[in-house]
């Protein structure tokens, strides 16, 4: 044994320190084997210059070769990354493989190959290796060249990988011949150097995430983390599942935490999560396919997949995505992730793979409150013991959501130039900011004006409004802490029917509920929604439902004679149609949780089996003389410049109007006066009254007040 071979077998029982000592060590065995070559070419006995004979540098080549094996085993086992090795172990490559890459790799790390290979009468005087030249050099020590050819297929790994690419070698002018040589993708160059780094075919496609929280650390519901934990353990980290693919369809609506569990796992695995959406795609053609195969391949050498944001995909639509990502899954999958609100049927598109759905269910009252003390002890706001607890109750937020809400009412304080001034009443609001919906386009988003002082209505009116209030702020204790959920399961829900004279103050009832209770309110107009076509209404009372309930926003139904006339008898198929779909709404009405309130002007033009199933019959009726001072007086500002002949009460008196025409009156009289350049004078509110009388159609008769 020489000195050389010596210190080489006493650094066997050492680990590779870096990746690059392997790769240096991989491009010996590279010299090895062209040393081989050389000799085999040149009559296989004949010595050569600075090397031995081709029978030395085989035996040169096996020791090393189990040098390099052994080290490699401790060094990977120490936890030591090296590149080649990993690589081979994700892709299954053969041995032959391996060589083969490693022919591919030299060139890219040193200039020293490209000289060697152009020298080589094999190679066809091209710098990066040629089918031909692969083939001499492997087979001289591995294989039958006629067994090698199998590898170079388009199907074998290193290419139906994209690892390596074929290409034409450019040659010189006075050269005629072509030829095409093997080239190292490099992102797989990337990846065997150890650089960090994402295929750049992926940038703005993908989002390449790095998780920092554990699972056990999560504010999530106990069940489902538990099964998210056990079913990662078993199939990936301790791989003792029935395939080695695991696809996870993760289910809920927006803001439940299916990201931020994802990204715990991959926590727990050590590994990337890729985002992908969906929506980014047009159609799940070839260009799709050859995108999904650079991810996946990612993957592979990095990651986890997160597909979502496909919700909206009909399931015409859907179903050529998943049927592409299912069959690139079968070729590289590992671990993928689909987030949906919706269940997905994924055993339908992927074979040879383990699929789950893992329900994330709403956030308990319990949970929540965790989650806002976690959120604000973490913050700067200065929070009272109450507040969690309070907040728990007003919003049904997932702790992700809890978090982006603290963060959200901290940077409005800061804008405002107080960063600590966060109130409760803020936190309310920044919490209504993260509910994702399609209401507004679908309805109409009222900004609740109204005080509940402002409203003037009888004293059995304001009751009836004070009891929907307190449905609407102790549903949570009663129904979860006191368990009158569990026992009335169904129709737990604020149910109202506002019914009287039109502008007698329904629409600003509802909006001064909505400002009390700190909800949203959008106002429906029913006679919008009904359509001609068979389940056209039904389609769209249902949209608005399902959105209404990302939110608990306050659904006002304007003109609900439109569909809760009395029912008609039957004569034919429209009448059908047109008490199914009043059914429908009463359905969807009695299903939501939230608050929805019906407005009628005319109160018996309703059947009355629909108003037995309502919880509130709300009556606004004309107001009286005392009402209407009161109206005229609260809605005129301290900062209008009142004449003195302005007489509330003769104007309360003569004319008997609604809240809704007292109001038009003042704002026309104001602004008769703010054109006429002086004060608002009982003239301006009497020649508003004459036109106000003209729209609704009474009879002006000349009414003025006694001096």
């Amino acid at each position: 044994m020489t000195a050389n071979q010596h210190l080489i077998t006493e650094k066997a029982a050492l680990y590779y320190a870096t990746n690059a000592e392997h790769i240096a060590d991989e491009l010996k065995k590279l010299d090895l084997l062209l040393k081989i070559s050389s000799c085999s070419s040149a009559g296989g006995s004949r010595r050569q210059k600075g090397g031995g004979d081709a029978a030395n540098a085989r035996q040169e080549l096996e020791n090393l070769g189990n040098i390099i094996s052994e080290k490699t085993k401790r060094s990977m086992d120490a936890g030591v990354f090296l590149g080649f090795p990993a690589l081979s172990k994700l892709f299954g490559l053969s041995p032959f493989e391996q060589d083969m890459m490693l022919t591919c790799l030299a060139p890219e790390v040193s200039e020293k190959y490209e000289t060697d290979y152009r020298s080589l009468e094999t190679n066809q005087g091209c710098h990066k290796p040629t089918k031909g030249f692969i083939i001499s050099l492997l087979c001289s020590v591995e294989a039958d060249p006629l067994e090698a050819r199998p590898f170079f297929r388009p199907g074998s790994a290193v290419f139906s990988t994209g690892m390596l690419e074929e290409c034409q070698c450019i040659q010189p002018k006075e050269n005629h011949l072509s030829c095409t040589f093997f080239k190292m993708d490099q992102r797989i160059l990337d990846f065997i150097q150890g650089i960090e780094s994402m295929d750049a075919r992926l940038t703005g496609v993908v989002e390449l995430v790095t998780p920092t929280d554990d699972i056990d650390a999560l504010i999530m519901d106990e069940r489902a983390k538990s099964q998210l934990k056990n079913l990662i353990t078993h199939e990936i980290a301790q791989n003792t599942g029935s395939s080695q693919r695991l696809a996870v369809n993760l289910c809920g609506p927006y803001g439940r935490g299916k990201k931020e569990a994802a990204l715990s796992l991959c926590s727990i695995l050590q590994c990337n999560l890729m985002l992908i959406d969906l929506s980014l795609f047009h159609e799940a053609g070839e260009e799709f396919e050859a995108t999904m195969r650079i991810a996946f391949r990612e993957g592979l050498l990095q990651a986890a997949l997160y597909f979502y944001n496909f919700d909206h995909f009909t399931e015409e639509r859907l179903g050529p995505f998943l049927r592409k990502i299912g069959l690139v899954n079968s070729e590289f999958g590992w671990l993928t992730f689909f987030g949906t609100e919706k269940p997905l049927q994924l055993d339908r598109f992927f074979r040879n793979t383990v699929t789950r759905t893992i329900l994330l269910p709403p956030a308990s009252l319990s949970l929540r409150q965790t989650a806002w003390n976690h959120s604000l002890t973490r913050s700067s706001v200065n929070f009272e013991s109450h507040w969690p607890s309070r907040l728990a109750m007003h919003s049904d937020l997932s702790p992700f959501q809890v978090e982006r809400a603290v963060a959200s009412a901290e940077l409005q304080a800061s804008m405002d130039g107080n960063p600590a001034a966060v109130s409760l009443d803020d936190l309310k609001n920044a919490a209504r900011e993260q509910y994702i919906h399609k209401l507004d386009t679908l309805s109409q988003k009222i900004v609740p004006a109204n005080q509940w002082n402002d409203i003037v209505l009888p004293t059995k009116t304001k009751e009836q409004l004070r009891e929907i209030c307190t449905w609407v702020e102790q549903r949570h204790k009663v129904m979860q802490e006191w368990g009158y959920g569990n026992k009335f399961s169904y129709g737990n829900g604020v149910s109202a029917l506002f019914h009287g004279p039109s502008g007698t103050g329904k629409t600003m009832a509802a909006t001064a509920l909505a400002g009390r209770a700190q909800l949203d309110l959008y106002r429906v107009d029913l006679s919008q929604l009904v359509s001609k076509y068979i389940g056209e209404t039904e389609k769209n009372l249902k949209t608005i439902f399902d959105e209404a309930a990302k939110c608990h926003a306050i659904l006002f139904f304007d003109e609900a004679d439109a569909l809760f006339a009395k029912r008609t008898d039957i004569s034919d198929a429209h009448d059908r149609y047109a008490n199914m779909e009043t059914s429908f709404l009463l359905q969807k009405i009695e299903e939501y949780d939230g608050v929805a309130i019906l407005s009628s002007n005319l109160k018996r033009n309703i059947d009355q089996a629909f108003l037995r199933r309502l919880k509130f019959l709300v009556e606004f009726p004309f107001p009286d003389k005392a009402s209407r001072l009161d109206i005229w007086k609260s809605n005129s500002p301290e900062e209008a410049p009142l004449a003195a002949d302005v007489n509330f009460d003769f104007l309360a008196e003569k004319f008997s109007l609604s809240g809704g025409n007292i109001k038009n009156i003042l704002l026309n009289g104001a602004f008769l006066a703010a054109g006429a350049g002086g004060e608002i004078k009982m003239e301006h509110l009497l020649a508003a009254t004459k036109r106000e009388y003209e729209k609704i159609g009474k009879t002006w008769a000349g009414e003025f007040p006694a001096r």
